[in-house]
């Protein structure tokens, strides 16, 4: 009948409607799915990366440990941390510095020049020194000092971190060959005055002959002196 047959166009319709609905809800859901999966994929490798530079930067500072002494400073000079190389080279343990100020670490004829360095520091500027320290025990250091603020969220100065390296080995050599070269130049001085002497008394032919006038140049230079002959052969 037509009834049927309107129904039934009517049923077909509607399912096909249906159908289209369904394929399209499909198409946005493998849509989705793909962008989820490229979304996880990213969001993996951005968690990698962020391990592998977690791991670079955990290498780094644990070289800087190893190496360097470290501390963190409030930015009224109260110390927060120090590493183990900071402690062992002071000669202190932390529970003894922790909480106490740097300034305990400076001479007493250094305080007001370090105060102006420190205020300096906690302005926002950086600062490195080359300093003569002392540890517990009394023993003589040299060290480079770097001071650098740190700043927080806001841009407000937070804390101090504090950088120092040991070189102390490398200044008592530069003072022992200062010393070496001191001594070196009176020797030099006595024996240029002995030289003098020597050339000005009869023991040297009157009047100076060329041979003895080059002998006496040789060891104004280079302080050595040889007898020679007239004719330039080396005696001894």
């Amino acid at each position: 009948s037509i009834a049927s047959t309107l129904l039934t166009a009517k049923i077909n319709a509607r399912t096909q409607e249906l159908l289209d609905e369904s394929r399209k809800q499909s198409e946005i859901l493998a849509s989705q799915e793909i962008e989820a999966r490229q979304n996880m994929e990213e969001m993996r490798s951005a968690q990698e990366l962020a391990q592998r530079r977690e791991a670079d930067l955990s290498g780094i500072i644990s070289a800087v440990d190893n190496t360097l002494m470290k501390g963190e400073y409030e930015v009224d000079g109260t110390l927060i941390s120090a590493n183990n190389r900071h402690l062992q080279t002071m000669g202190y343990q932390l529970k003894e510095i922790k909480g106490k100020s740097i300034e305990m670490f400076i001479p007493k004829d250094e305080l007001e020049h370090f105060r102006k360095v420190w205020a300096n520091v906690v302005a926002g500027n950086s600062r490195q020194l080359e300093v003569r320290r002392r540890t517990k025990t009394g023993e003589d250091l040299w060290l480079i000092n770097q001071y650098t603020p740190v700043t927080d969220i806001t841009g407000r100065i937070s804390k101090v971190l504090y950088f120092a390296h040991d070189i102390t080995r490398y200044k008592n050599s530069e003072e022992e060959l200062l010393k070496k070269a001191t001594a070196s130049k009176i020797e030099n001085e006595e024996l240029k005055v002995k030289i003098t002497k020597i050339s000005d008394s009869n023991i040297l032919p009157v009047p100076i002959d060329k041979d003895s006038s080059i002998f006496l140049d040789v060891v104004d230079s280079e302080f050595i002196t040889f007898e020679i002959t007239t004719d330039g052969k080396i005696v001894k």
